[in-house]
C-alpha cells in the first residue's frame, strides 16, 4: 500500500472526486509527480486518478472515514462530502502539501478550493492506487 510513497501530490490540482464500490477517487487530469529513480528527482506524470479503498465507504456515511475542514480567516468549519465534491466540481482542489502516515493508515492533503484554506484528512485507509487514464 504504501509504495505510493513514491508519489507527491504537492501542487497538484484535484478536478472531480467520488467514491465508487468502497474507493474514493481522486482526479487529477494534470496528473501527480512521481519519484523518478534514475535522475533522483520528481516528474509530472499527465492525467491520473488515485483509488483509496477503505472498507464499507460510502457517500452517506463518508463522515466515518473522511473529515473535511474549511478555514476562513481564523473561523474553522466542517463540511460533509458532499458539500466538498461540490466544491471541488466548481473551482477545484488545489493541494499545497500531503502527509501520510503508515501507522494511522492515513492521508492529510491541505490546499485550497477558491479563496477557502481545506484540509482533507482520510483515514483506516486499506489500500492506495494510481490509476494512469492514458
Amino acid at each position: 500500500m504504501w509504495k505510493f510513497i513514491k508519489y507527491c501530490l504537492h501542487d497538484c490540482i484535484v478536478n472531480k472526486i467520488e467514491i465508487k464500490d468502497s474507493t474514493l477517487i481522486l482526479n487529477f487530469v494534470n496528473g501527480i509527480y512521481e519519484f523518478d529513480d534514475n535522475i533522483k528527482m520528481y516528474k509530472n506524470i499527465k492525467d491520473c486518478n488515485i483509488h483509496i479503498n477503505i472498507d464499507n465507504l460510502n457517500e452517506n456515511e463518508a463522515f466515518e472515514h473522511i473529515s473535511i475542514n474549511l478555514f476562513k480567516k481564523n473561523i474553522r468549519k466542517n463540511l460533509s462530502f458532499n458539500e466538498f465534491i461540490e466544491m471541488v466540481k466548481k473551482d477545484n482542489f488545489k493541494i499545497y502539501l500531503d502527509f501520510y502516515s503508515t501507522f494511522t493508515r492515513g492521508i492529510l492533503l491541505k490546499g485550497y478550493c477558491k479563496k477557502y484554506e481545506i484540509e482533507l484528512l482520510i483515514s483506516e485507509i486499506n489500500d492506495i492506487q494510481v490509476v494512469f487514464t492514458k
